[in-house]
């Protein structure tokens, strides 16, 4: 038990226990989702709606992404433990929650986040490459945005080998705000678009023949907008070095992948009507 006379930072710790909390439950529904995805790729596939060597390719996709959140969310979860009965004895709560990067599974934790967020960014530039038939002006805005989310993240991962502490970590802000970008690029371009295949049809067939268009546009504007939401939220929250951070820290790349992936199911089963 810590002496009475020294000072805790009881709201700090508030914030990690409930984000691991947080971070089990929305790993699970991630979970759910991945089996969830398998089964329409193996239906589609049935269907011969899908293509032998995409299904294989959707399946790797599906696989990758879960085993990366499982690594990570198993080494929070450990790092949890550590904090309050492993590791009780090196630290106050409060220094093992700031120095968390001082431990090798942390580090790995926070790589695998940034390699799964590398991947569901992969298959978002190729939904958006064949839906502008490979425009080049899309092409090249989006892979360079694509590339300054991987080298920010790689300098993220840098300064976490050399121990520094999590929210001082700079180019940390700058990954998130650009991630947001990313996102916030790739949905307006997905929805001009379907706006302008839209307005094609109403005009070649009427209306009655383009609801379909609006449908899957509302739906991949909701699951993006939850994202953009939340990843504003954990800008400022970051950026601030706010305690609200490790509310929302342990979730972020389950959340962003996870909204992504419900979209994508819900436009399948869309398409499947």
């Amino acid at each position: 038990m810590f002496p009475d006379n020294e000072p805790r930072d009881l709201w700090l710790q508030r914030f990690r226990l409930d984000g691991m909390v947080l971070a089990a439950f929305v790993y699970g529904i991630y979970f759910l989702l991945s089996i969830q995805a398998s089964i329409v790729v193996r239906r589609s596939r049935r269907s011969s709606r899908l293509g032998k060597w995409k299904a294989r390719l959707l399946y790797l996709y599906i696989i990758a992404t879960l085993l990366l959140s499982t690594l990570g969310f198993a080494c929070n979860a450990r790092y949890t433990e550590d904090i309050w009965i492993n590791m009780a004895h090196k630290g106050t709560p409060e220094d093992l929650i700031e120095y968390e990067l001082d431990f090798w599974w942390n580090r790995v934790a926070m790589a695998s986040d940034f390699v799964m967020i590398w991947v569901m960014y992969l298959l978002l530039l190729y939904r958006c490459f064949v839906i502008w038939n490979y425009y080049v002006g899309v092409v090249v805005g989006l892979v360079v945005v694509y590339l300054g989310v991987i080298g920010l993240s790689i300098a993220v991962m840098h300064c976490a080998q050399l121990k520094a502490v999590f929210i001082n970590i700079k180019a940390e802000v700058a990954f998130l705000a650009l991630s947001c970008i990313f996102n916030l690029l790739y949905t307006i371009l997905i929805s001009i678009r379907l706006l302008t295949v839209r307005k094609r049809v109403i005009d070649a067939l009427g209306s009655a023949h383009a609801k379909s268009y609006t449908s899957l546009m509302a739906i991949l504007v909701e699951s993006a907008a939850l994202y953009f939401v939340f990843g504003v939220v954990f800008v400022f929250a970051f950026g601030f070095k706010s305690k609200v951070q490790n509310l929302v820290f342990l979730e972020h790349s389950n959340i962003q992948v996870g909204l992504f992936e419900f979209g994508a199911q819900e436009s399948n089963a869309h398409d499947a009507r």
